[in-house]
């Protein structure tokens, strides 16, 4: 899978800043996935993120988290540098790790124990229906006991679209692959414009 690739810091700049104008479900979406985190309040829990890009959610979650440590994980070295200025009065409990998701070795890098792997509209970017069960697959091993995969992305639009991504999945097809991964329980919590939102825990 081909990744969007930027020239320049002002580049990755703008296109970050274009996703709320394209997307204004986003800030909602946001408030919802940290929502989900709630029974880690209170606690030194420590959460990552696939696909951090610019630290959109990572702001969210560290200011309503004061105890969280948080990892992003992104192969764009121009949206982390945005997401370290960005979120720099958080450093202490900031780990940025440059990584391509669809290769091996980035899981030895996730945190342990790892109590929560959340992700904002960025999994169908990794390929196919495939691309994106591996991902949940590599989530159930690596979490621990009880802990939550929460996370939202764009849905397969209705009616179908053959040009569409082929990562775009529709509901069900998530929670048939987040079962068949491990998951116990696993839920939509929120369909909102082109988004599902979902919880998955082990």
């Amino acid at each position: 899978m081909a990744f969007r690739t930027f020239e320049s810091p002002a580049q990755a700049a703008e296109y970050a800043a274009s996703l709320d104008t394209r997307w204004p479900e986003r800030t909602d979406i946001q408030a919802h996935l940290s929502a989900q985190l709630a029974p880690l309040d209170g606690q030194p829990a420590q959460v990552a993120e696939l696909c951090a890009g610019a630290g959109a959610l990572a702001a969210r979650l560290l200011a309503d988290y004061p105890h969280l440590r948080y990892t992003g994980f992104d192969v764009s070295a121009p949206l982390l540098a945005l997401a370290q200025t960005r979120l720099a009065p958080y450093a202490e409990r900031i780990t940025w790790v440059e990584t391509d998701l669809n290769q091996d070795g980035w899981p030895a890098q996730l945190p342990q124990p790892l109590d929560a792997l959340v992700s904002l509209q960025s999994l169908h970017d990794l390929g196919d229906a495939e691309a994106v069960a591996r991902i949940y697959r590599i989530a159930a091993r690596q979490l621990a006991p009880g802990g939550r995969l929460v996370f939202a992305d764009l849905l397969a639009p209705i009616p179908p679209d053959p040009s569409a991504n082929p990562g775009r999945l529709s509901v069900a097809r998530h929670l048939e692959l987040l079962a068949a991964a491990g998951f116990a329980d696993a839920r939509c919590t929120l369909e909102l414009g082109p988004f599902g939102c979902f919880n998955a825990q082990v």
